[in-house]
C-alpha cells in the first residue's frame, strides 16, 4: 500500500504556493542559479498526504517517531535549460530546497515497487550541496502533469549532454 495519497498539478512558477516560490527563489539567488522564474521549462506542485498507518506502523513511529513531521506537505518541482530544482514544504519541517545542475544527473521514472510503493522521479548523481553524488526521490501522482513534467525533464537532460 503507497504511504501517500497525492495530486500533481501544471502550473507556472507563479502559481506555485507562496512558500515554495519563495525557499526557490531564496535557494536560486544564494546559489547563483539565475532567474528559475524566467527560465522555466516546465514546473508541477504536488501535495501528498500521508494515509493512515496500519497497527505496526503506528507502533514504529511512536519508538522512532515519524520518518515525516508532517501529514500534509507539498513539493514544487521546476526545470530550466540548466537546473532541476524541487523544494518541500509542510508546517512543521518548514521548506527546504534542493538542486541539481542537468549535466550532472540520471532521473528514472519510478513506478511502483513493492518494496516501496509510491510514484514520481529518482534523481541520481552529484545533488548540490551533497559532498558525493547520490540519490532523491521525488514523489508525483501518476497521471497527465506527472507525466508531462517527466518527459520535458528527460528532453532537458538530453539537450543540457549534448551541448556540453
Amino acid at each position: 500500500m503507497k504511504e501517500y495519497n497525492r495530486t500533481t498539478r501544471d502550473c507556472s512558477f507563479g502559481d506555485l504556493r507562496p512558500e515554495l516560490q519563495a525557499a526557490i527563489r531564496q535557494y536560486a539567488g544564494e546559489n547563483l542559479l539565475g532567474d528559475v522564474a524566467a527560465e522555466v521549462l516546465a514546473c508541477c506542485e504536488t501535495r501528498s498526504e500521508r494515509r493512515p498507518k496500519g497497527t505496526l506502523g503506528r507502533l514504529k513511529d511512536r519508538l522512532l517517531g515519524p520518518y515525516d513531521p508532517d501529514p500534509v506537505h507539498f513539493t514544487a518541482v521546476v526545470v530550466t535549460p540548466h537546473w532541476l530544482i524541487w523544494a518541500h514544504s509542510g508546517e512543521k519541517r518548514g521548506a527546504h530546497t534542493l538542486a541539481a545542475r542537468l549535466e550532472d544527473i540520471t532521473v528514472q521514472d519510478y513506478a511502483f515497487s513493492h518494496l516501496v510503493p509510491d510514484d514520481g522521479l529518482t534523481v541520481q548523481g552529484q545533488i548540490r550541496g551533497f559532498g558525493e553524488a547520490g540519490q532523491a526521490f521525488i514523489g508525483l501522482a501518476p497521471g497527465p502533469a506527472a507525466d508531462h513534467f517527466k518527459r520535458v525533464v528527460q528532453q532537458a537532460i538530453e539537450k543540457a549532454n549534448t551541448s556540453t
